[in-house]
């Protein structure tokens, strides 16, 4: 396919996804940028969860009793189940556009 044939009025960035074949059909950037921002996300987690083991690992370094360790266990478990939350919403988006597409 050619980006200059493109249906939507501005070039796409993922071609196999919003470029029609037929362009009597409606096609729009739309599912392209749910995929951007799923994957945007995905970076974001992948830092916050990386920033997570850092702290973990300084605060088995740096604690003077088990009570500090357990407060840090307990940040890094809420950010864990936070993280969870979000997958399972980038998920439902995702499935979501799956969906979308396959009526196109």
């Amino acid at each position: 396919m050619n980006t200059n044939n493109c249906c939507c009025k501005n070039t796409c960035r993922c071609i196999a996804v919003c470029c029609c074949e037929n362009r009597t059909k409606h096609c729009t950037c739309a599912i392209c940028d749910v995929v951007e921002s799923v994957a945007l996300i995905e970076a974001a987690l992948a830092h916050i969860l990386n920033a997570e083991g850092e702290k973990i690992q300084k605060a088995v370094g740096v604690a003077s009793n088990i009570g500090e360790l357990l407060e840090v266990n307990n940040s890094v478990n809420k950010t864990i189940l936070n993280a969870i939350e979000l997958e399972n919403a980038m998920l439902a988006k995702l499935k979501a556009v799956s969906e979308l597409h396959n009526k196109l």
